[in-house]
């Protein structure tokens, strides 16, 4: 039962880590093509388009 637990506690953890990590790279790529047009956001800023841009797009889908 431990085990069970564990591994499933082990799996959302990742499933996390692997969202955020997501998010993070998305937020730094969106820096990285804003800067090619001479627009300067902080990282945190851009993280924050990117988290409600993917809020708005991603459950629009399920809306049906």
């Amino acid at each position: 039962m431990i085990m069970k637990t564990s591994t499933a506690l082990g799996v959302v953890f990742g499933v996390i880590v692997l969202a955020t990590v997501g998010l993070l790279f998305e937020a730094w790529l969106l820096g990285l093509i804003l800067s090619w047009f001479n627009v300067s956001l902080t990282f945190w800023q851009n993280f924050a388009i990117v988290f409600l841009a993917n809020l708005i797009f991603k459950n629009t889908g399920s809306s049906k």
